[in-house]
């Protein structure tokens, strides 16, 4: 049965013949294969496990990695009436950033220069909390959602031949988007909105993750220049400028006020090992640390403590919840 996507006849861009086509390979692969069903959602049901505590650093993650040098950087967050979005001006999604949704562990990342994410797993983490996911991008506009993911899957078991009676099968959400008009206007070249669960421990893990976000976040990213998050009860700013090479600024606004300004001294060291190239950032802050707890830093703040009054960063090689070294692995080791 082959599954068209529900659009305007005025609405045809090439992404959803491309869309059309992914999906028909996943119903053909899906109604010869059931394996492949379970499968793929049991690595979604992985990542949503991994991942958790950390949804919000991997939304800002992918959206810092699709930052253009031509447009502004600066990245949104809003949890507003139980939505959250999370905005950018970087890369639309392409064909690559289709395929890293629908299929696990693939990412156009990996070609990619200077970009922090490499599986293509990272948007996975949010599936934990959504009952719906919009994506608008560029000339994209698409609807993932349980609902409609186990509806398709439902007509492909009909029709298979090759089912186990008494199995239950569990359609993976990423796999089957759907098409849906847009005309909503926005100043980003892509907006990702996640409509979530009426879930109270949900709602306040979120909140918690929004506050312990720190003006700190942004002297290691590698685009980034302004991280604004907004809800229904005030609005924060944390801006970052150059002041010469090895001088950053972090200034940290709320409701519009100005709070705090930081000056940090950036020591650096670049090197490669075994053909990789690897950064060393120590940070230093004349007025002192203000973070709760002292941990190394690999763009992001992982679990490893680091019991000095300085921030280190080092792109270290990370286990899969991005929280801890791998152990044992050579070049954690040269770099420390």
């Amino acid at each position: 049965k082959n599954v068209h996507f529900y659009m305007s006849e005025s609405v045809h861009y090439y992404l959803d013949i491309y869309i059309d086509k992914c999906v028909q390979t996943i119903i053909d692969e899906y109604t010869k294969n059931p394996r492949r069903i379970r499968s793929d959602y049991n690595r979604e049901r992985e990542a949503i496990e991994v991942y958790k505590g950390r949804e919000l650093l991997e939304l800002i993650q992918n959206a810092d990695d699709e930052l253009l040098e031509s447009m502004s950087k600066d990245v949104r967050l809003s949890f507003i009436d139980e939505v959250l979005t999370i905005s950018n001006n970087g890369s639309p999604f392409s064909e690559g950033g289709i395929d890293s949704l629908m299929y696990s562990h693939i990412s156009t990342k990996t070609q990619k220069k200077d970009v922090i994410g490499n599986k293509g797993t990272g948007f996975r983490a949010i599936l934990g909390w959504a009952d719906e996911i919009r994506v608008k991008s560029g000339k994209l506009s698409i609807r993932l959602s349980n609902s409609y993911a186990q509806s398709v899957l439902s007509d492909i078991l009909k029709n298979s031949d090759h089912i186990k009676s008494g199995v239950k099968y569990h359609a993976a959400t990423l796999v089957f988007p759907e098409w849906i008009d847009s005309k909503e206007d926005s100043k980003y070249t892509t907006d990702i909105s996640i409509r979530i669960h009426k879930d109270t421990n949900i709602i306040n893990d979120i909140n918690k993750q929004l506050d312990d976000i720190d003006g700190e976040l942004l002297l290691f990213l590698n685009r980034t220049e302004e991280l604004t998050i907004e809800t229904k009860d005030k609005k924060t700013s944390f801006r970052k400028s150059f002041l010469s090479e090895d001088r950053i600024m972090i200034v940290k606004f709320t409701d519009g006020v100005l709070e705090y300004t930081q000056e940090w001294l950036m020591n650096r060291k670049e090197g490669e090992f075994e053909g990789k190239h690897f950064s060393i950032v120590i940070a230093y802050n004349s007025e002192g640390l203000k973070q709760k707890k002292q941990v190394v830093y690999s763009y992001f703040p992982t679990d490893v403590e680091f019991p000095f009054p300085v921030l280190l960063h080092a792109n270290f090689n990370l286990n899969s919840d991005r929280n801890h070294l791998i152990k044992g692995n050579s070049a954690n080791r040269y770099i420390l």
